[in-house]
Order: structure tokens, then C-alpha cells, then sequence
């Protein structure tokens, strides 16, 4: 589980959950990992790593 917090907006979710929420129109959707995260709220993109990542219940890193 990926947990990204949006940096315009502050919604938190899984990086699965936007990918099919908000990247259904864009190509590189179907390669799967692009290395941007888009906000299924209000649609802001970013590349991952850039303060958007939550630190995983188990103490991992993720993003």
C-alpha cells in the first residue's frame, strides 16, 4: 500500500486509488508506475517522492 498525501490540497490516498480515480484518460496508465501521483480530488499531478509520501503503519517509507 502506497499513501500519498497531495501537496495542493492535502487528500490523502493509495496511489492504486488515483491511478483508477483520476489517470484513466492518460496514457502511460496502463504501464502502471509512471512516477507521478495525481489527486483524484482536484486533479493536481506531481512526481512522487516531492513531500508527498506517509510514512506505512510498519515504519517503511513509501512512495
Amino acid at each position: 500500500m502506497t499513501v500519498v498525501v497531495c501537496p495542493k490540497c492535502g487528500f490523502r490516498f493509495d496511489t492504486s486509488y488515483g491511478r483508477i480515480m483520476a489517470c484513466g484518460n492518460c496514457p502511460s496508465a496502463t504501464i502502471g508506475n509512471c512516477g507521478y501521483a495525481k489527486c483524484p480530488k482536484c486533479e493536481h499531478e506531481w512526481p512522487l517522492g516531492e513531500t508527498s509520501t506517509e510514512t506505512h503503519q510498519y515504519g517503511r517509507r513509501v512512495a
